[in-house]
């Protein structure tokens, strides 16, 4: 749908009911990155909505007479402050954002504004690249929190024209253009990398939950004994061919009995056929609600041995895995 179809007006004091519903439903997917506080003052109620109108202006993008996107902003000396900001999942991708951010840098380049400032969470990646596009840039300074949720500051220059500048009007502007894309567009940084400390607790958290053939491997060679491998398919394929050492579980068959069977004092490593195969998953999210620490080997025995690592069972290395 082409952006014609999308109507930027003001908003008042009626459509606070559905500014409420745009912000529930733009930020629904993130709430499990936001602490609880700062997830209730990003989505206000009605009432607060309304509060807000008071302090300056809010816009609503209109699709078919339906509210699909909101933005509001605060007047700070020299700087008009974005705050708001959001489309619906259904309106994304429609040029919506960018009409949004065209009528509030409208507004601050006829009030004189010299800067648009706002600040956003760093996992929202496409409202980043948004505000990007838009020749917005990081500020520096310190780390800043909403309620325990980190943010940083983002900011764009209004430049004055020198032709037309006067010491009789300090306030003639000339808004820089709004590049629809970059000139430079790449698949890679069109939706911006998180923080470092996100990436980081985003990285460690996997190498909590999943292992590989490679470390596996290495460890029962070495004859590191701190870990149990259990083999989640069905017996039938764990006759076939299974990793040397491993217990067959299959893991519709895991039920408080496998505390008897498994020991507590130690991690178990589940694996399965391989990336097509979601068993080792099943068996893990069993075991681990039992009490047992649990990692998923990633790969399975596919990857097991296309490394070439040894296997066990009526088949012998070199056949076909499957069939």
């Amino acid at each position: 749908m082409s952006d014609q179809a999308v109507r930027v007006c003001r908003a008042g004091c009626n459509d606070a009911p559905a500014i409420a519903l745009v912000l529930q439903a733009a930020f629904a997917e993130y709430e499990c990155l936001y602490t609880r506080a700062a997830f209730a003052a990003t989505t206000p109620p009605t009432e607060e909505i309304v509060r807000r109108l008071g302090e300056g202006p809010t816009w609503i993008a209109l699709l078919h007479r339906t509210v699909v996107g909101t933005v509001s902003a605060v007047l700070r000396e020299e700087a008009l402050y974005i705050r708001s900001m959001a489309v619906v999942p259904e309106a994304r991708g429609r040029g919506v954002g960018r009409l949004l951010l065209e009528q509030v840098e409208r507004y601050a380049g006829e009030r004189g504004f010299r800067y648009l400032e706002l600040s956003t969470t760093p996992f929202l990646t496409s409202a980043i690249a948004l505000y990007e596009r838009a020749g917005f840039s990081q500020n520096d300074g310190e780390p800043r929190q909403l309620c325990g949720t980190p943010l940083f500051n983002m900011r764009k220059v209004l430049v004055l024209h020198p032709q037309r500048w006067s010491p009789a009007s300090t306030q003639d502007l000339e808004v820089r253009s709004m590049p629809a894309t970059k000139t430079a567009f790449s698949l890679v940084t069109e939706h911006s990398a998180v923080a470092p400390a996100i990436a980081n607790r985003h990285f460690v958290g996997k190498l909590a939950i999943e292992t590989d053939p490679s470390d596996v491997h290495s460890d029962l060679e070495r004859g590191v004994n701190g870990f149990v491998v259990v083999d989640a398919r069905s017996p039938e394929d764990y006759a076939r061919c299974h990793i040397p050492g491993a217990i067959s579980l299959p893991h519709r068959s895991i039920t408080g009995d496998a505390e008897a069977a498994l020991p507590k004092d130690k991690l178990i490593v589940t694996y399965c056929w391989g990336p097509g195969c979601n068993a080792a998953n099943k068996a893990a999210a069993r075991l681990s609600a039992l009490g047992f620490q649990v990692k998923e080997m990633i790969g399975g025995i596919e990857y097991w041995r296309k490394v070439g690592y040894p296997i066990e069972g009526s088949s012998p290395n070199d056949a076909p895995l499957y069939g």
